[in-house]
């Protein structure tokens, strides 16, 4: 069975993933010769076991450690973990025992629980005190002489919604909160972000384009499992949003009834990102996908708002070089994998440019439609900016650099710059670009005479 792991405090082990577990789990007590006390976020989520031992030198459990066990009956602690992460039992319905009594042996069962009732975020049932009441924390902050705080504190850390009841404030933030008097990200900052940022980055095209409206406050519409099971999330656009929701990123507006729908359909419902603290955490997320070429990065804004298609040329290829895989774009040249990319990449620059420029990206205009507009916010200081994407095509071009003038001819001749002219932003102040992939080599054109 393997085991991945990594060191921790120096001198410490921390499991953090068994990809092939056996039914039966038993977890060392060393590896390297190193205690083992720390077992990682999903370690063991979404797999087939049944039976788990954890060593009595275990003092840590990360969030969702056994998610999505589905199989998983009975699990066997040798002391007594001080840290326990969230949802570590989440969607486990055949799990018998759940509290801990120590035996002679030295261990403790999780026993005696079954026939567990699943009470999800549109439940109406319990839904008061999974969270702060607002009365709850505007009492506090009188308490604290902070009633001035009271909006930026709605602001930042309402908009949980469960069942009929809304304004339900995340008590972590708010102790947090009422204990530094500072405004940040409390809740999002302890919670396992690794999975739910990976998702997001290697997701398909509607996934990203679907990211975009909610980091611009929209809404989106989407089917939602409320059980969600762990091993359905690669690929699974309705398995990403439900995971969302479930782990409290999202929010419910409002949704469909099977009574609201046609035979066979399954219900919709309208989601929005929670409140300005999950916002905040996801705009530092899509920030940090380009930190390891984030010299390169900020170059290339800086040429594409000068016009310098030379420079951004030469930026755009080390960036892709660099970073194509944690997209997971694969190798296709005319595919639909060089499209994870640079969705990716306009995620960023929606996060970079955003106190600059509005940017739209495949709405409508003119007769048809274009894939990144950044529109200027002040259009006496910024250049409008149009892009086109395109994946070379083998059997239409017959080079990489006749991608470039489809994808500019595209521009011109869907008249993209409808939009803008009529808002009063002059022709000369729009620049055109067209980019062409063939793998993971960009090139970059534009219609402007030099």
């Amino acid at each position: 069975m393997e085991i991945i792991y990594s060191r921790w405090k120096e001198d410490q082990i921390q499991i953090d993933k068994i990809p092939e577990p056996d039914s039966v789990v038993l977890i060392p007590e060393e590896e390297e010769g190193l205690s083992v006390t720390a077992l990682g976020a999903y370690v063991c989520s979404g797999s087939e076991i049944e039976e788990v031992h954890i060593p009595i030198g275990v003092k840590k459990i990360g969030a969702y450690a056994f998610y999505g066990c589905q199989k998983l009956k009975a699990v066997y602690m040798g002391g007594r973990a001080l840290d326990l992460g969230t949802g570590l039992f989440a969607d486990t319905p055949l799990i018998r025992f759940l509290d801990f009594t120590e035996f002679e042996d030295g261990f403790m069962r999780i026993s005696d629980l079954n026939n567990l009732k699943i009470v999800t975020t549109t439940s109406n049932e319990y839904a008061s005190v999974f969270g702060f009441t607002e009365k709850e924390v505007f009492d506090a902050l009188e308490q604290y002489g902070l009633e001035k705080e009271k909006k930026e504190v709605k602001r930042w850390y309402d908009g949980f919604i469960f069942g009929e009841h809304k304004d339900i404030y995340n008590p972590w933030s708010i102790l947090n909160y009422l204990d530094t008097q500072l405004y940040k990200t409390f809740w999002a900052n302890t919670s396992a972000n690794s999975l739910v940022g990976k998702l997001i980055q290697e997701g398909n095209r509607t996934i990203k384009e679907k990211f975009e409206k909610l980091l611009c406050g929209e809404y989106i519409w989407s089917e939602i499992e409320e059980q969600i099971v762990y091993n359905q999330l690669n690929g699974n656009e309705k398995a990403v949003w439900s995971l969302l929701l479930a782990s409290g990123y999202l929010k419910v507006l409002s949704y469909e009834t099977y009574q609201d729908i046609e035979e066979g359909k399954m219900p919709k419902y309208q989601l929005a990102l929670t409140n300005l603290e999950v916002k905040l955490m996801f705009q530092g997320m899509v920030h940090d996908w380009f930190a390891p070429v984030q010299p390169d990065y900020n170059d290339f804004v800086r040429a594409m708002l000068l016009g310098d298609v030379d420079a951004m040329n030469e930026y755009m290829n080390r960036i892709a070089i660099q970073t194509f895989s944690y997209f997971d774009t694969g190798e296709r040249a005319s595919g639909a994998e060089p499209e994870r990319f640079y969705h990716g990449f306009v995620l960023g620059l929606l996060v970079d440019l955003r106190d600059r420029y509005y940017l739209k990206s495949n709405r409508e205009s003119g007769f048809g439609r274009y894939d990144v507009m950044l529109e200027p916010k002040n259009s006496k200081e910024c250049k409008a900016v149009i892009l086109e994407f395109k994946v070379r095509n083998p059997r239409k071009e017959k080079s990489i650099q006749e991608t470039v003038l489809s994808a500019l001819k595209q521009i011109c001749e869907k008249k993209y710059d409808a939009d803008l002219l009529e808002k009063g932003i002059r022709k000369e102040q729009i620049y055109h670009y067209g980019f062409a992939f063939e793998g993971k080599k960009v090139l970059i054109g534009t219609d402007r005479e030099e």
